[in-house]
């Protein structure tokens, strides 16, 4: 399970921001109509929809499709000032549960026991508009709790892969990979000029830096002489061939200087973690690009230069047993980004309307959909999901039981996949969802998800749509229940389903609760409420204690409209 720990949004319609989303296994966002709250599951859809539908990989941004239709940048970005950056930055929270996959070893040393404390990595996009297009201005990688990247992405000039723009030397993974790495680099230093003097002629190279200095500077000088010389030379008294044997000797020469002035820059330099992480970055986007499809890094491939750069091709020795940590770190990332999109689902605020009949696909997806519109073809193809969703209707006292009918022709030798889904009273009376309240075919795909979900993060809005006082109640139970293997995110206006989650949360603190309830302590639930202040929206974090109440008072008489009717 991919386990989003935070999400901040910058420039992202109501929001200026940076305002930072703090995820629990139930979040819960409130706030008055047109307050800006759809706008934080709307990005999160922009971003599935972009992965899932662009298809073409080259889609930096995919404002208009089946899951959302944002318009265009002019539209979504914050007071449609086009010349606003928006971004986006997930934090997700690593090995918490067996089945997470391990963060690579190179990157775990590096972050020794911090990561225990604070096991998090995280992906920040940021965006521009430019020449009328949406454009990629920078990708920033983080890791443990340290709020400044380990290293920032640019497009290249082609702006056809990335490239390197900084590594951030006080980050604790540059720093540890520093105190680790550079007795080993100083040593292949010494080497790659021992080796180079070799391939000059000198038989015994020496390794002290002084006397590798020493003797390059003496070999300059040489070089640069016959080279002189060989200029000095009298055209008129050469024949062609001649010629044509003294300009090869002279580039020959020429760049043997080349190589002799790129090893002294190395020596000359006084090899700090700073200095360290530039030949890094020289090394990196000189001999490797990294590839992205849509917006997320995808992996590291081998670049060919048309032109060779003597001291890189250096660098690149001295730096080649030591630059395997970003490779690592996007192997990584990706699929775990990828595995968050995909368990992803999304129950949108109205949910379709029930039919009489339906057609059985073979669709095998896990997702009642946006609509709702593939949760009867889940409940007649899974009887043990049918079961737990009728035991919902039990627990939730909605007198009715689902019973799938399947028509099979009278006609010997034809099939047919039409079926129904009926209601089942407790008189064996049995009604199509059509013929009941439209509250039950609007929970019902609330329902289907929230039980038939393992390891997803679930994106609802307004689930209580449709349903009278006692029924949104149920749903804070659902939702307890269902955050123990998922991870919930909703957007509602429902005061019962907050009192309900309190109360189980002072059942837990008292030791109180009923035995088909699940425990909810403070750390499994963020309550939001999304506020207009001026010309933007901000994000208040209203917390609770173990006893299940508000530390704080609720901003904006949210919740006291009652207490004004009565009084």
């Amino acid at each position: 399970m991919t386990k989003l720990h935070s999400y901040q949004l910058t420039n992202f319609k109501a929001f200026a921001g940076p305002e930072t989303i703090p995820i629990r296994p139930i979040t819960l966002i409130y706030g008055a109509n047109s307050s800006g709250k759809s706008s934080i599951i709307q990005s999160l859809l922009l971003l599935k929809q972009t992965l899932e539908q662009a298809g073409d990989g080259n889609t930096l941004l995919l404002p208009q499709g089946n899951l959302v239709d944002l318009g265009n940048y002019r539209e979504f970005i914050h007071r449609h000032e086009t010349e606003r950056f928006f971004s986006f930055k997930t934090t997700f929270k690593i090995g918490e549960f067996d089945s997470d996959p391990p963060l690579p070893d190179s990157i775990q040393a590096l972050l020794g026991e911090i990561l225990t404390d604070h096991p998090f990595i995280g992906l920040e996009v940021t965006y521009c508009y430019r020449d009328s297009q949406i454009c990629l201005e920078s990708i920033n990688c983080f890791a443990s709790n340290m709020k400044e990247p380990f290293v920032t992405y640019q497009p290249s000039e082609e702006q056809d892969y990335l490239i390197i723009r900084e590594l951030n030397p006080n980050h604790i993974i540059w720093q540890n990979w520093w105190e680790h790495s550079k007795v080993d680099i100083r040593k292949s230093v010494t080497n790659v000029v021992k080796t180079a003097l070799k391939s000059f002629g000198i038989k015994r190279p020496p390794s002290a830096k002084n006397k590798q200095i020493q003797a390059l500077e003496e070999l300059k000088t040489e070089q640069i002489q016959a080279l002189e010389e060989l200029k000095a030379e009298n055209d008129n008294e050469l024949g062609v061939t001649q010629l044509k044997q003294r300009k090869i000797d002279e580039e020959k020469i020429e760049l043997k200087i080349d190589r002799i002035i790129s090893l002294l820059s190395i020596l000359n330099k006084t090899l700090i973690l700073e200095v360290a992480l530039e030949d890094y970055i020289q090394v990196m986007n000189y001999s490797k690009y990294l590839d992205f499809n849509d917006f997320l890094p995808n992996f590291y491939g081998d670049l060919i230069q048309k032109e060779m750069d003597e001291q890189l091709e250096y660098l690149a020795k001295i730096y080649q047993e030591h630059s395997n940590i970003l490779v690592d770190f996007i192997d990584f990332l990706n699929p775990l980004f990828l595995t968050f999109i995909k368990e992803t689902c999304y129950i949108g605020p109205i949910r379709d309307y029930p039919e009489r009949f339906y057609i059985a696909t073979n669709q095998s997806d896990s997702q009642v959909g946006k609509s709702g519109k593939m949760m009867t073809n889940l409940l007649f193809k899974n009887p043990e999901l049918l079961d737990q969703v009728n035991q919902k209707f039990k627990d939730f006292e909605i007198h009715y039981q689902l019973q799938p009918v399947s028509f099979t022709p009278s006609e010997e030798g034809l099939k047919s996949d039409v079926y129904t889904i009926r209601l089942v009273d407790k008189n064996n009376v049995n009604v199509s969802l059509l013929d009941v309240g439209f509250g039950i075919s609007q929970v019902l795909p609330v329902i289907t998800q929230s039980v038939l979900s393992e390891g997803k993060t679930i994106l609802m809005e307004q689930p209580e749509l449709h349903l009278h006082p006692k029924l949104q109640t149920e749903l804070g139970d659902l939702f307890i229940e269902s955050a123990q293997k998922n991870t919930l995110i909703i957007e509602t206006h429902s005061e019962h389903l907050m009192l309900r989650i309190m109360r189980r949360m002072r059942e837990t603190f008292q030791e109180e609760l009923p035995s088909h309830a699940p425990p909810i302590k403070p750390e499994n639930i963020s309550v939001l409420f999304v506020e207009p202040i001026g010309d933007t929206a901000v994000v208040r974090h209203i917390d609770l204690n173990a006893r299940g109440e508000f530390i704080k008072s609720w901003p904006g008489g949210f919740f006291e409209e009652e207490l004004e009717e009565l009084f």
